[in-house]
């Protein structure tokens, strides 16, 4: 068998794996080679979908171009509660798509963007987001490049965001300045957890 043959095999798996089950409620394509065809597949069947309740790529082989695509289905997706998108390369361009999505989402509460080489830029996006979003509740963002600059984007969102209680941000590029702004944070909310 061809290696096209195979990837072939694998895109039409996943298609048939939303067509087989109509009550899935966790798909987990961890530690797969997603390409941007098998992440349309995904996204056009959670445009649809109204059981799936985590949906888990970790170390997927994802880039900016498949949470772009991505982000257009939770847009519309209202089962959804947990994704999962830790050790890719979604960087800034795919983060501003997902936080642009997670404005209108409401039903996400647990949103895994571990090592996936976000910046400043990225944090200002999610900050953004997480002044109108009032349904997640826990955001993983550790082993970024997240400066100051970044901390301090989430600080000013987290000023009028009553619904995160989970904030983690182990292993970024935020110094001593930054930490300080977020641990004022939690001393002010005593109702955040905020792992630095």
């Amino acid at each position: 068998m061809c290696i096209r043959d195979r990837y072939q095999r694998r895109v039409h798996g996943i298609h048939k794996v939303f067509k087989i089950d109509k009550r899935l409620k966790e798909l987990k394509l961890n530690y797969n080679e997603l390409t941007p065809e098998a992440v349309t597949i995904i996204s056009e069947e959670l445009k649809v979908n109204r059981t799936l309740n985590v949906l888990s790529m970790i170390s997927s082989f994802l880039k900016s171009d498949a949470a772009k695509i991505l982000s257009r289905a939770l847009l519309i997706n209202k089962s959804l509660r947990t994704l999962r998108l830790s050790d890719n390369m979604i960087r800034d361009e795919g983060v501003k798509a997902i936080a642009e999505a997670l404005r209108v989402n409401l039903s996400l509460e647990e949103v895994d963007l571990r090592c996936n080489q976000i910046t400043n830029e990225g944090a200002s996006a999610i900050g953004q987001m997480l002044k109108i979003n009032r349904t997640l509740i826990v955001l993983s963002l550790e082993g970024n490049e997240i400066g100051d600059r970044g901390a301090k984007a989430i600080y000013e969102s987290l000023k009028v965001n009553r619904a995160i209680v989970q904030l983690k941000l182990e292993r970024n590029q935020i110094q001593d300045k930054g930490k300080e702004v977020l641990r004022e944070m939690r001393s002010i909310k005593n109702s955040i957890e905020i792992s630095l």
